[in-house]
């Protein structure tokens, strides 16, 4: 849905709650798990 808006990932991979995790670290899915996006104005 992002991507058809123009919406791309910034590259910085996940966060949760401010930090940013590790590749292949466990996680938990909730309002705190955010992944970036941003757009060519």
């Amino acid at each position: 849905m992002y991507v058809k808006r123009g919406f791309i990932p910034d590259r910085t991979g996940v966060w949760y709650k401010g930090e940013q995790l590790e590749q292949y670290i466990d996680c938990v899915n909730d309002d705190d798990l955010l992944l970036y996006f941003s757009k060519q104005l």
